[in-house]
């Protein structure tokens, strides 16, 4: 069987992804942690109860901890070692990454907030942000891993800022922190567009069994016998650009749309409509069908979602920070939102809509309604405002 050497195996051993792995082959089994509980660490309260729970696996788990810790801040991260020891080590880490590992660090976070540790709680958040960056560096992993990991940390840096009495330092800290790296989202398009070259790269390693069916379907659809004689004497190279040139073409246009900051609902369409378009143009030809090349194109539209309102999400939690600092500094929240501060992406720029509530204060995109938006995340974001 050929072992699959798409990079190198990396010697250097300074590298994150030797951690990662040691830590998450010692993550607790996901089975071993009721739905409820892992679904309790995400939301506003936490009871007394639940932090018993969480500060067992925190304390169990202490050297996983340390590890994930440990890797997030190394500069080098090459996941080749995993994908030397075969697909089934990979499925089983990106299993854990969807639950066990992101309720440890989540858990990990609300231990901290709970005993009073802010600082070092909003410090274990932004190790998962970290985490995030370095999962992007696999290029098999599927891409919406990383935005999960980042929204993990905006979720536990959420939470600590509910239970947090609004501190000038801290909160100048946090924003620096936030502001020393872009979101996942502003990094989107470059990423998609590696996947792309990817895609068209790997058929150029196809062999020739490939091709050569590619050629008898393609001439078994030929409308006459000169072109059906055409097709079978296309070289690899022509069948290649029979396949690349329409994918090309349809993934510039769409980054020709993001390009153009426009609203989610404009862009949404504008994106969905592309991709329908480029589906009618190449749904009789078997080469493109073969390879799935619409399925890709297809994924475009849903990733674009997921990144849309992850970037809402970042923006709205940088405008929050802002907003405690206000407080923090006079002692009350502003009662109209400051022109300043983060704009809402989902609106094409626009001020998030704003209002004070008992407990704290609201922030909503003005895009909130849109007819295709609230499948792919939560518009709306309360925080709460110790006293």
């Amino acid at each position: 069987m050929l072992v699959r050497t798409v990079n190198a195996a990396p010697a250097n051993v300074n590298n994150a992804a030797l951690l990662y792995h040691k830590a998450f082959s010692l993550c607790p089994d996901p089975n071993s942690i009721p739905d409820k509980t892992i679904r309790a660490v995400y939301l506003s309260g936490t009871s007394a109860e639940d932090i018993a729970k969480y500060r067992k696996y925190v304390e169990d788990y202490q050297h996983v901890i340390r590890l994930v810790r440990a890797a997030s801040n190394m500069s080098q991260c090459n996941w080749a070692i995993q994908h030397l020891q075969g697909e089934d080590i990979r499925m089983k880490r990106t299993e854990l990454l969807m639950s066990s590992f992101p309720f440890l660090m989540s858990a990990n976070v609300r231990v901290y907030a709970y005993d009073g540790e802010y600082r070092t709680a909003l410090s274990e958040s932004l190790i998962l942000q970290r985490v995030a960056r370095h999962i992007k560096e696999d290029q098999d992993e599927f891409l919406g891993i990383s935005f999960l990991m980042e929204r993990t940390a905006l979720c536990c840096i959420h939470r600590v800022l509910d239970v947090m009495p609004p501190d000038k330092k801290i909160l100048k800290w946090l924003r620096e922190q936030l502001a020393s790296e872009p979101p996942l989202s502003e990094l989107f398009p470059a990423m998609i567009k590696q996947g792309v070259e990817r895609t068209i790269g790997d058929l150029y390693k196809k062999d020739e069994f490939f091709f050569s069916g590619l050629r008898q379907e393609l001439s078994e659809i030929a409308s006459t016998e000169g072109q059906r004689k055409e097709v079978l004497a296309f070289s690899d190279e022509e069948l290649i650009r029979l396949i690349c040139e329409p994918y090309k073409k349809a993934f510039d246009s769409v980054l020709m749309t993001l390009d153009k900051k426009m609203s989610f609902e404009e862009t949404y369409t504008e994106i969905q409509r592309l991709v329908a378009e480029y589906w009618n143009q190449v749904k009789n030809n078997p080469s493109i069908v073969m390879i799935m090349l619409h399925g890709e194109a297809e994924s475009w539209l849903h990733l674009y979602g997921t990144v849309a309102t992850h970037a809402a999400r970042f923006n709205a939690l940088k405008a929050a920070v802002e907003l405690y600092l206000l407080k923090a500094k006079a002692g009350q929240l502003p009662q109209t939102l400051p022109e300043d501060l983060p704009k809402d992406p989902l609106s094409g720029g626009k001020n998030f809509e704003y209002q004070i509530t008992e407990e704290g204060f609201k922030l909503r995109s003005t895009s909130a309604e849109a007819k295709n938006i609230k499948r792919y995340g939560i518009v709306q974001y309360e925080f709460k405002v110790p006293k």
